[in-house]
């Protein structure tokens, strides 16, 4: 029975009506839910003759020109023959045969329908392609495919593979079907060639696909946007009806560009074949075809139409719309010329499957060949059978609550796995498979919100109808630094990921954040910075309301539903009683003690919620007060603090009897300012739905916890100013102290920033000390960032062990002795410069460079005359190799002018001029790092590089290049992104004064650096000698 003669009973006829769970499955594998099943009582009348039988109908809502089906069931119970040659039935009644006949006025309306149908037919048999030869494909100047090949780009032909008996036949017959169509031409000339592959279809039949794979790469992307999945399902869920479309070889209708088509040659034992519409496999063929489709049915997308690629389903709100929707649809399908497959076309259904969902009416459910294939696996074995695993664990996810942490134990085995060998399946990942299977078998059926309505998060569920439907699971595992987050910050994390992955649901829809801690005044401090802060603003542009959960309810949905996910509503049930019997605890408490001494007051406080997180506040009292005022200034701060918690009870317990007591009324408040404090807190108190306050006994003690041993002497160390921290240091001014996402700033900064040489972690620990920073996990933070810079793992140095004694080379004074070099080719940069000419100061360590495009001898002259004595003065010595443009005129003829020794450091033996050799590699190593991977610019990374080398403290004597030339240490950038203490207290008079002492303090600084420069290379010498392995060679030993 159709639901339109279903509705035409009487209100107590349609009251009969049960429900029922089988659906009714069609000749193509189309399944239609009914809407229930009712037994009625059938009477069959011709004249006098009749009978009465109990048949039972299932109610179905489908278009149809019929009321009812009697199917045989019902021919059987009524004894009846029927006849369709003669259009008629008998049957067997008490008097008799009876016979029905169709009546004149059923046979004019079936007429005037059938006219009406074959109307329809001859109209819509164009949507549709029975065979390739129906498909013309869409008009050139609609939609045609282009390949834009990169200019200058070589082709390639690839080399021919030979295929299966099995497989070439197949290729052979798919070929001539598609030449028969007009989709592939022979080729005789090519320049491009590709190998078909085949691969097998769920049928047994196989698909023939094009290795495009070189094709590709000589092809720009078209960033043309895919809609967004999720979205597209969503929206198809308050729509009962669907007809689901499938296009005729979708992509095989769009025309490939004349002048492309060639490019897309392959192989066949027959021949070489091109396409001439546009083939599968292509890097930009479903962007083509998204455009077109967007283009297409712009009018429909989103009212009463979805599309995804070659994917169609127009979606109805009534059985009456149907027909108008399709109509509209088959107009824009004659417009672009773009045919149907008959075979895979649905029409009017409820449930149907789109884009690996099933969606009907009750909402949107997993699809069951891919639960089907995760309860099928067998435990893996492999490294690929895991990551297969987790590939269908992600499609999934959608529907599997926590399922990045289902998936940690599967991540595990991969862990440390470099050969095959290396696998192993360990226990947790066996006993986590096996859970999996059990919730997968059980997925829930999730919803999507309609516009209007409230989303509760924390499952992400939607309450409709007073039924409580997920809409989103939403799981991210912690990366890197997050792991160290405290527990506070981890909830807003994840509250921030939700509200990204779901923004439509969060933009579009009032959020209700159901939590048992005060993220909403977490995010409201005015003091908030960094992350916080960032998150902050970030949620601001949402509607989010935040509740305290309810511990029963939340705890079933949050676990419980995981498990039985299709008990929903008895889990509901459970729940609603459990929210009646139970009542959870809200009141607040606070401590309070407020204490005075001749130097300083101040007061400290404890608050805790509900749950039993505490949140600590320490004050300091910048007026003198009386320790009873100090006690009463303790309990207002509470109060205040309270009330922009938005907390609604409260106890409050301080230590002083007289301020319980005068505010308990207990006690008369007799001194001016006295009477003032206690109608103050009054006034404040009254700001709650209840507070109480009473006083601790100096006797009792709360529960604490212990404090870590050496906690006063600790503090000795430390010392405020303007409300910052400071660490006091020996060698040091004071240093700020800095939080975590702060020390991960200035380790970046100070590494790779625009004055970081990508430095050890020593260098960069030293450097941040000098700059005026501390935390007290320096090294250890430093140590782990450098272990992950891509740059520094790639440009490592190699260390090898020396084979001879070293000899160290000491300057007199600054800027006396000079080493020079060539470095390059490098990349051809801007002015076609490829080489560095590079100098450094033998005492100070100071570099200076100049990029040029070629190294003659004049321009050797120019730079020490430009970079060195200009700068610096006149050198005694300069340090070269053997070079044609250091040894041979002009330039050594010009430095005799100016007596200026040449040494030269010994031939194929670099490290006789080491100095400058190590700064060549500490040069090419900071451009490198700087630049990553495919960097080309390394011209412009050069001045930061520089920057860095001059700024870093130098080992041999523990002084920074810019500070033994100009006496001070220069400003680096990290200092305006976090303050030091010398750059709040700048004053310009004092600056001034500062810098000109300095100065007269540098030639004092300059002797204590030759001083440990010459210890430490004391050091050096022994330490290297102790590892030299000398080798000693005898006559006939051969050597390279």
């Amino acid at each position: 029975m159709y639901e339109r003669c279903f509705l035409q009973l009487s209100e107590e006829t349609k009251a009969r009506l049960q429900p029922s769970g089988t659906p009714l499955v069609g000749f193509a594998g189309e399944r239609i839910h009914p809407l229930g099943e009712i037994t009625l009582e059938v009477c069959l009348r011709d004249g006098d003759l009749s009978r009465v039988e109990e048949l039972t109908f299932a109610v179905v809502r489908h278009p149809s020109h019929y009321n009812i089906i009697i199917g045989r069931p019902g021919i059987s119970a009524f004894q009846a023959i029927v006849s369709t040659s003669h259009g008629m039935m008998k049957f067997l009644t008490e008097g008799g045969v009876a016979t029905l006949k169709p009546t004149a006025e059923a046979l004019l309306i079936a007429s005037a329908e059938e006219a009406s149908d074959s109307e329809q037919k001859q109209e819509s048999q164009y949507i549709f392609a029975w065979c390739p030869e129906d498909m013309t494909g869409v008009p050139r100047n609609t939609s045609e495919h282009s390949l834009n090949i990169y200019p200058g780009h070589k082709p390639v032909v690839q080399k021919k593979r030979s295929l299966a008996p099995e497989r070439s036949l197949a290729v052979d017959e798919e070929v001539e079907k598609l030449i028969q169509a007009g989709i592939l031409r022979e080729v005789k000339y090519h320049s491009r060639v590709a190998n078909p592959v085949l691969v097998k279809k769920p049928n047994g039949s196989w698909r023939m696909c094009i290795d495009f794979k070189d094709l590709n790469k000589a092809s720009p992307k078209d960033c043309y946007p895919l809609p967004e999945i999720d979205r597209k399902v969503d929206s198809l869920a308050s729509f009962p009806y669907r007809c689901f479309l499938d296009a005729y070889k979708g992509y095989h209708q769009i025309q490939m560009r004349k002048e492309d088509e060639e490019k897309t040659t392959f192989y066949t034992d027959k021949g070489i074949f091109c396409y001439t519409k546009m083939p599968f496999g292509l890097k930009n063929a479903g962007a083509t075809y998204q455009r077109l489709i967007d283009q297409a049915f712009a009018e429909q997308i989103g009212k009463n139409m979805e599309a995804y690629v070659d994917d169609l389903v127009i979606k109805s709100q009534t059985e009456d719309d149907i027909v108008g929707d399709m109509e509209e649809t088959f107009k824009n399908l004659r417009r672009i010329n773009m045919k149907l497959n008959p075979a895979k076309c649905s029409f009017g259904f409820e449930e149907g499957k789109f884009l690996g969902h099933i969606v009907d009416k009750q909402g949107i459910k997993a699809n069951p060949s891919q639960i089907q294939a995760v309860l099928d696996m067998k435990s893996p074995q492999t490294k690929k059978q895991v990551q297969s695993l987790t590939g269908k664990i992600a499609a999934l996810k959608r529907f599997l609550l926590k399922s990045a942490e289902k998936s940690l134990p599967f991540f595990k085995t991969l862990k440390n796995f470099v050969d095959k060998k290396d696998f192993k399946w360990i226990i947790e990942a066996e006993a986590a498979f096996q859970d999996l299977k059990k919730q997968i078998a059980f997925l829930p059926t999730i919803t999507a919100p309609v516009a209007g309505e409230l989303i509760i998060v924390y499952l992400s569920a939607v309450e409709r109808a007073r039924v409580e439907m997920p809409i989103y699971f939403i799981s991210r595992a912690l990366r890197d630094a997050e792991i160290n987050y405290t527990p506070m910050e981890k909830l807003v994390l994840a509250l921030v990921h939700t509200s990204k992955r779901l923004r439509r649901y969060f933009q579009a829809h009032h959020i209700w954040v159901l939590t048992n801690q005060p993220i909403k005044s977490v995010l409201e401090k005015p003091e908030n910075s960094g992350r916080l802060a960032k998150w902050a603003v970030g949620l601001g542009e949402h509607n989010i309301e935040y509740s305290p959960r309810k511990a029963i309810k939340a705890q079933i949905l949050a676990d419980f539903l995981s498990e039985v996910p299709e008990k929903t509503k008895e889990v509901n049930e459970v729940a609603a009683e459990e929210d009646k019997k139970l009542k959870p605890r809200s009141t607040w408490t606070l401590f309070t003690d407020g204490a005075s001494s001749v130097q300083v007051s101040g007061a400290g406080l404890i608050i805790t919620d509900p749950f039993g997180t505490e949140y600590t506040y320490a004050l300091r009292l910048e007026f003198p007060c009386t320790n009873n005022e100090a006690e009463y200034e303790a309990l207002l701060a509470g109060l205040r603090i309270a009330r922009s918690m938005k907390v609604g009870e409260l106890d409050a317990f301080g230590d002083s009897r007289l301020v319980a007591n005068q505010v308990n009324d207990e006690y008369i408040a007799k001194e001016p300012s006295m009477i003032k404090y206690k109608a103050k807190v009054k006034d404040l108190m009254k700001e709650f739905k209840s507070c109480t306050l009473q006083q601790v006994s100096r006797g009792s003690f709360l529960p604490t916890k212990l404090k870590p041993p050496g906690s006063p002497s600790k503090a000795e160390h430390y010392v405020i100013e303007d409300n910052v921290l400071y660490k006091k240091s020996y060698l040091s001014p004071l240093l700020r102290c800095v939080g975590p996402e702060q020390s991960n700033y200035l380790i970046r900064e100070i590494h790779e920033g625009i004055c970081g040489a990508h430095a050890g972690p020593r260098s960069v620990v030293t450097r941040l000390m000098n700059l005026g920073y501390y935390w007290p996990t320096m090294h250890k933070d430093a140590s782990e960032e450098i272990s992950k810079c891509e740059g520094c793992q790639l440009h490592a140095p190699v260390k090898t062990n020396p084979k001879h004694d070293l000899v160290p080379v000491m300057a007199a004074w600054p800027f006396f002795k000079w080493g020079m070099d060539i470095v390059g080719p490098f990349l051809e940069a801007a002015g076609r410069v490829k080489f560095l000419l590079v100098a450094i100061d033998y005492f100070i360590k100071w570099p200076e460079v100049k990029p040029l495009a070629s190294i003659t001898g004049k321009q050797v002259i120019n730079f020490v005359w430009e970079n060195i004595i200009c700068r610096f003065g006149l050198p005694g010595e300069i340090v070269t190799d053997n070079g044609r443009q250091f040894a041979e005129k002009p330039f050594s003829s010009w430095r005799k002018e100016f007596e200026i020794k040449q040494v030269f450091s010994s031939v194929a033996y670099p490290q006789s001029n080491g100095q400058v050799e190590r700064m060549n590699r500490s040069i090419v190593e900071g451009i490198k790092a700087r630049l990553g991977r495919y960097g080309k610019n390394w011209l412009d990374e050069l001045p930061s590089v520089l920057w860095a080398i001059r700024t870093t403290e130098k080992t041999s004597h523990l002084k920074t290049p810019y500070s033994l030339v100009y006496g001070s240490e220069a400003v680096i950038p990290a200092e305006a992104g976090v303050n030091t203490r010398r750059s709040r207290k700048r004053n310009r008079d004092n600056n001034d004064r500062e810098i000109l002492l300095n100065l007269d303090l540098l030639e004092e600084a300059r002797d204590h650096a030759l001083i440990r420069e010459a210890r430490y290379k004391q050091k050096l010498e022994a330490y290297y000698n102790s590892r030299v392995k000398k080798e000693r060679f005898k006559p006939g030993d051969l050597v390279l």
